[in-house]
């Protein structure tokens, strides 16, 4: 039986780096008295433990009392399968996996039922339109006065200069915070939060501050003259003014329907999990980032594998350029991704990502591939600085902290590839690379207390 599972999609599953530890110390077959599989799921006995596996999302159920998800033993049978399919026989399933499938089986026809019913309008709650168009109302009218004390704030800023900043206290930042999210607009918050975090960081840190608070100067003008704007972006500056569709008003917005390849993930652990996702249509040429949230320990809503090619179709928000998207179906069956297609021009993929920003500034992450660059590593011990660079020479910085270089050099031996990564202002995050064939996710599962 051929899968579209590797080792490193299996691995992005992993709920917290304890569990990838122990699940990697289980994946052998000797420690399974029973390793089973059919065309519909994957079960497996280790010790008094009895695990099962789902293809279709994928789903998991285990025995054990672990609380998170998937458990150790879950993600060590997924293991084993992956590397050695061969130590896996096919068989039929026993009453215990079957009664469990068709449970799932049920749970998703009843599901697609409420759906369907909520999209034909059949439990369509009745709104009074005249309320809701009083609350819009007051709504505006905070935001505009956030908008215009942001505006007084930020020429206080600039008046004041940046030399008083690193010695300004917390209150500096957290009083005109508060007061956005008083006025109702969030997304000013998340933005002062951000301008927050960038000062002092290093010795050039005005220049990537500078940088953020003209995005925000843009904002803000921009939210000032809303209505001299096009109506798609009206839309987006509202979102990102704080805004935000509910998952149910997304849903209902025709999605795009294609063969998405599962490019590459990137995990932050504070209080809560966050996963982005990217994907890249093939039909339709568009890239989209899922982002999911998840109690520590727990699985994320929908489990996306990075490596895989899935026949799915995502919801997009309004805007000249949505990224951002939620997936509203997707088919059980996924095949493995093989080839990345993307130039081979370092400066093409940056000029691709500025003519993005011309049409949405406030993007806050772009993602692609570039093919044929070869890892680079440069500077002195113990400040070495791992870069890529193209054919022509180009070169681009990989960003501080990136733990995927001496796989990649191990897995190319120096040579050209296909990488898929997160480009910045001045450097980028690789994410995943296509070697001989083969899919290879160059991040690791993040640590509790890693920043976003």
């Amino acid at each position: 039986m051929t899968h579209a599972w590797s080792r490193d999609s299996v691995l992005g599953l992993a709920p917290d780096a304890r569990s990838l530890k122990l699940a990697q110390g289980l994946a052998k077959a000797e420690k399974w008295s029973l390793l089973a599989h059919d065309d519909e799921a994957l079960w497996g006995e280790i010790r008094d433990y009895k695990t099962e596996i789902d293809f279709d999302g994928p789903g998991f159920k285990c025995s054990c009392p672990s609380f998170k998800f998937p458990c150790k033993h879950a993600l060590a049978l997924f293991l084993v399968f992956a590397e050695y399919p061969e130590a896996v026989a096919e068989g039929k399933q026993p009453e215990w996996v079957s009664e469990w499938i068709a449970s799932r089986r049920d749970r998703a026809k009843k599901k697609a039922a409420k759906q369907a019913a909520r999209k034909s309008g059949k439990k369509k709650a009745v709104k009074d339109v005249k309320a809701q168009a009083r609350r819009v109302a007051a709504r505006e009218k905070r935001v505009a006065s956030g908008l215009d004390e942001l505006s007084t704030w930020m020429e206080d800023l600039v008046r004041q200069g940046l030399g008083q900043l690193p010695q300004a206290s917390y209150s500096y930042w957290d009083t005109v915070a508060k007061r956005m999210v008083d006025a109702q607009a969030s997304g000013l918050e998340r933005h002062l939060r951000e301008l927050e975090a960038l000062v002092g960081t290093g010795d050039d840190w005005t220049e990537p501050f500078l940088h953020a608070l003209g995005r925000l100067h843009l904002l803000v003008r921009s939210g000032r003259q809303l209505e001299g704007l096009s109506p798609e972006l009206q839309e987006r500056l509202r979102i990102e003014l704080g805004w935000n569709l509910s998952k149910d008003e997304l849903l209902s917005r025709d999605g795009v329907k294609d063969e998405w390849r599962v490019m590459g993930q990137v995990e932050t652990i504070d209080r809560v999990r966050t996963q982005r996702t990217w994907l890249a249509g093939r039909e339709s040429g568009r890239t989209a980032c899922v982002l999911q949230h998840a109690p520590l320990g727990a699985g994320y809503p929908t489990m996306l594998l990075a490596g895989t090619q899935v026949r799915a179709e995502l919801s997009f928000p309004p805007g000249p350029l949505p990224i951002r998207a939620i997936v509203k179906d997707k088919d059980a069956r996924a095949e493995p991704v093989v080839a990345f297609d993307g130039p081979d021009d370092l400066r093409e993929a940056l000029a691709e990502r500025a003519r993005g920003l011309a049409r949405d500034p406030w993007l806050d992450r772009w993602a692609m591939t570039v093919t044929n660059v070869q890892l680079h590593l440069g500077g002195e011990e113990p400040s070495f600085r791992w870069s890529i660079q193209d054919a022509k020479g180009a070169r681009l910085p990989i960003v501080d902290g990136w733990h995927g270089g001496w796989k990649l050099l191990a897995l190319t031996g120096g040579a050209p590839c296909s990488l898929f990564s997160e480009f910045g202002d001045a450097s980028c995050l690789p994410l995943s690379c296509v070697v001989d064939g083969r899919f290879h996710s160059l991040t690791l599962p993040a640590q509790a207390g890693e920043a976003a």
